[in-house]
């Protein structure tokens, strides 16, 4: 019976590792698309780019670091690996489709 208490933990920090994943894919990639659609339009496009690309790195790797540290390799990995499926999600869900091109007749 006590030897199931002892994998709680792991699964708790398996779930909050996927969790944070999620959450720094979806603050990573929506700092992204902010910056892109504010570059066109900004007198100092460098300075909107290096920052951004600044604040998104630290905030992912802080978020990367505590899993880690706090919990284990069994969050950090869960973590990695939800953000990855996290950013295959959004790039499917969130590209522009293209529109179908109508069918054409072969005369004949």
């Amino acid at each position: 019976m006590l030897t199931h208490l002892a994998t709680l933990p792991v699964v708790g920090g398996v779930v909050g590792g996927g969790v944070a994943g999620v959450l720094a894919a979806l603050g990573y990639f929506g700092g992204l698309w902010w910056t892109i659609r504010q570059l066109p339009g900004t007198a100092h496009p460098w300075w909107l780019y290096a920052s951004s690309v600044g604040l998104r790195l630290v905030g992912v790797l802080s978020v990367f670091y505590g899993l880690l540290v706090g919990w284990g390799g069994f969050a950090f990995a869960a973590g990695c690996l939800s953000f990855f499926v996290t950013r295959v999600v959004m790039t499917r869900c969130l590209q522009p489709r293209l529109p179908e091109e109508p069918a054409t007749r072969k005369a004949g």
